[in-house]
């Protein structure tokens, strides 16, 4: 059932499914009191701009906005996907580590003030097969972030 409904969030051009989807997401995380949400920010991984055009919107950034509005936190679309590559779903984790290298670079120089405020950041993506591409999107963060990071997906492929 899980995959059908991240097959429609991908294929089925229905954008607002993802905020839907992103909104129960969040809805069911625990908030724990001491975090100032509204001081983290929810990070997308992108799509190459010529799939994102293909498709018409990215499921991700869906997700993200989705989050955002029910947890009370701020998109920040700090990654750039500057090659689109070929499609990992086929290739083994060694091999998915070796094409999502160097796949993401940080949208936000280190001298800008962007982190100035925040508290948190979280990579938000829709699904987790090997960990390769929340993998490569922390080490761009990591370039310009260097604070509290976490990621959240909707699905994890192995289960």
């Amino acid at each position: 059932m899980e995959s059908a409904l991240v097959h429609r969030l991908k294929y089925g051009n229905q954008p607002d499914l993802g905020i839907q989807i992103g909104c129960a997401m969040a809805s069911e995380y625990p908030k724990p009191r001491e975090l100032l949400l509204e001081k983290w920010a929810v990070i997308p991984i992108p799509l190459h701009p010529r799939k994102e055009r293909r498709r018409g919107f990215n499921q991700s950034h869906m997700l993200a906005k989705g989050w955002a509005k029910a947890a009370g936190m701020m998109v920040v679309p700090a990654l750039d996907r500057p090659s689109s590559g070929r499609s990992l779903t086929q290739l083994k984790r060694a091999q998915r580590l070796a094409q999502t290298q160097g796949m993401f670079t940080p949208k936000i120089r280190v001298e800008s003030n962007w982190t100035d405020s925040l508290q948190g950041c979280i990579i938000m993506d829709d699904v987790i097969t090997t960990g390769a591409t929340i993998e490569a999107a922390y080490l761009a963060i990591r370039q310009v972030w260097p604070g509290p990071l976490g990621f959240i997906t909707l699905l994890d492929a192995t289960r």
